[in-house]
């Protein structure tokens, strides 16, 4: 999207005695494509093994079902259907790589013990589930007061221009006690291509070249979130009990959620707006406030099974 194609030209009233008009057009669209391998390792020796992967791509104009677009990460209510390649871009939802392994294994018992060591050594269970993902996309939208881009809507979209040849992100945010993940320096608002422009379409209370109402080059949900590496594991110990039945079994269960305690920030949804009408940076954008998924859990169980 460039700049010199997204000015807007305020439209103006067919009746004044007419309000709003809700207007209800099924014209997004939605494309997937992906590459999606998995390897398994049917039981053997004791041994299972289940892995899947899938690099892929969900593009679309809207992820939501009606009226703009619900998600977390969501547009304005009313999307700029007068061009729908402005919105154009990842789904909220796409996650472009995506591994899963799980694993589960039966300890085999030693045939040269007996007694209490064979008790204790013998059904022990180990299991473990590996995922590692990349980021949802999220987009940093633009600040504005009114609506200067006469877009005749409550909720007008505003779409900041992005600064070239700056890094969007932060990847080592949140390992070495920095929370800025989104880089707030490299969005300013919309900017006209030359002073001829500017004079002809642009707000003359903004100085140039800064044009507030044009829609900025930043496509939409170019923004990677951060990405999820997680470990669960599990140990279980079954035990027969012959002596009370032929099949009474008592399984102890110790399962470790997030397992080496890995902070997996979740993507920095509570506050995407990167500058405010004036231009100025917001403060709060595009920090890390959450987690996907939480701290170590440790889980005991016991069961009987008769």
């Amino acid at each position: 999207m460039s700049s010199t194609t997204n000015a807007i030209v305020p439209g103006q009233l067919i009746n004044a005695n007419v309000a709003q008009i809700q207007t209800t057009l099924w014209s997004s669209m939605s494309y997937y494509n992906s590459l999606q391998v998995q390897v398994e390792k049917r039981m053997s020796h004791g041994l299972q093994v289940l892995s899947s992967f899938t690099w892929g791509n969900t593009i679309d104009t809207s992820s939501g079902s009606f009226a703009g677009d619900n998600f977390a990460s969501n547009l304005s209510a009313i999307t700029p259907w007068w061009d729908l390649r402005i919105v154009r871009g990842l789904a909220d939802f796409n996650v472009s790589r995506n591994l899963t392994v799980n694993v589960l294994w039966d300890v085999p018992t030693p045939k040269a013990i007996s007694g209490p060591a064979a008790w204790i050594a013998r059904g022990w269970q180990l299991g473990g589930i590996i995922q590692a993902s990349s980021g949802v996309p999220v987009w940093a939208l633009a600040g504005i007061g009114g609506d200067p881009m006469g877009q005749l809507n409550s909720a007008p979209i505003a779409i900041p221009d992005r600064v070239a040849g700056c890094a969007l992100t932060n990847p080592s945010s949140g390992r070495h006690g920095s929370l800025q993940y989104i880089n707030p320096a490299c969005f300013i608002n919309a900017q006209a291509p030359d002073q001829a422009f500017y004079n002809a379409n642009c707000d003359p209370s903004f100085a140039f070249p800064t044009c507030i109402n044009l829609l900025g080059n930043l496509g939409r949900n170019t923004v990677i979130g951060p990405g999820l590496v997680n470990v669960d594991f599990s140990m279980v110990k079954n035990t027969k009990v012959p002596i009370i039945s032929e099949n009474f079994n008592v399984q102890f269960r110790t399962e470790f959620f997030n397992v080496f305690n890995r902070a997996n920030f979740a993507p920095p949804l509570d506050n995407l707006q990167s500058l405010d009408g004036s231009g100025a940076p917001v403060s709060g954008f595009g920090q890390l406030t959450s987690l996907q998924v939480p701290s170590r859990e440790i889980q005991f169980a016991l069961k009987f099974t008769w």
